[in-house]
């Protein structure tokens, strides 16, 4: 049977759950919630086969990649995904692929091209480093907060309940107007705001999970994540930089009012080479980068 991609909507979302439950990498790319907010730029979709998950997206300068299979019979499933390929004329290439997968497709193929780029590795950190902020190392953030919290000292953590989703996208909202007011904003970033917002609609029947901060009942910061085994990835991240220090308190308050004994990591993503936001990440002390390659398949 040839394989058929659904698009990646909310239903997509519930049937691809325990593919994501179940896979062995930390990569932020195999989770419900960055392939929610990113299906329509990137055409996101989905086909299952042989007890395995495959997803599809597109690139506008690269075209279209697979993932490597999730799940049940690997070599079943990149079989019919080859079959898939020959049968549209589309190249067997596969992105967000890990050392370990490189080397099962490096067994499988004759000819593979890989490269990785710095711009789309994930940044990962120790769950308690970030929860806590303790020790020399993190000193600068706790002078943030601690300037944050004399200069606001009516400052609060919310839990983000479903109610709240309506004052969260306003103030959303009023973030970017503020934003768009000293300039525009780039097309990723509008990309990101309707991503932001489908994801705030659905986030509590996906089960994930939120809070945010308030400043005299202002709210000035908000985040969103998804919990998978070990780790969670915090898919949304915003803050009011007429707040400084607030992008410190909600990193750390997010972190240990969601704390959990299963929870050791946290994955805040990449930064798509921004340099602004690979300093930022960096300033958190990152645990590791996960590498990832973009693999072309030449003979078979």
């Amino acid at each position: 049977m040839s394989l058929t991609f659904h698009p990646f909507d909310y239903m997509a979302a519930k049937v691809t759950a325990p593919y994501f439950h179940a896979r062995k990498d930390r990569f932020c790319d195999r989770t419900v919630g960055v392939n929610y907010m990113w299906r329509t730029p990137f055409n996101c979709a989905y086909a299952i086969t042989d007890g395995c998950l495959l997803l599809q997206v597109s690139y506008s300068d690269k075209g279209i990649y697979f993932t490597y299979p999730i799940g049940g019979d690997e070599a079943a499933a990149l079989s019919a995904l080859e079959q898939y390929c020959t049968q549209t004329g589309l190249p067997l290439q596969f992105a967000t692929v890990s050392d370990e997968e490189l080397a099962a497709l490096r067994e499988r193929y004759t000819t593979v091209h890989a490269t990785s780029n710095r711009d789309y590795f994930d940044y990962l950190y120790h769950y308690a480093d970030l929860a806590t902020f303790a020790g020399r190392r993190y000193s600068a953030q706790r002078n943030h907060i601690n300037r944050f919290v004399k200069q606001w000292p009516n400052w609060a953590y919310h839990p983000l309940m479903r109610e709240d989703v309506p004052k969260i996208k306003a103030f959303l909202h009023d973030l970017l107007t503020h934003k768009t007011a000293n300039e525009p904003l780039s097309r990723s970033e509008q990309l990101e705001v309707l991503g932001c917002n489908d994801l705030l609609d659905v986030m509590h029947e996906l089960d994930m999970v939120g809070g945010y901060i308030t400043v005299d009942d202002a709210i000035v910061a908000f985040s969103v994540a998804e919990i998978i085994g070990d780790t969670m990835y915090v898919h949304i991240e915003k803050g009011d930089t007429r707040y400084p220090g607030v992008y410190q308190v909600i990193v750390r308050e997010f972190a240990a009012h969601n704390a959990a004994p299963h929870i050791l990591y946290i994955n805040r993503e990449d930064d798509a080479g921004d340099a602004g936001l690979r300093q930022s990440k960096l300033a958190y002390r990152p645990c590791a980068l996960l590498e990832k390659s973009l693999v072309v398949i030449g003979e078979r």
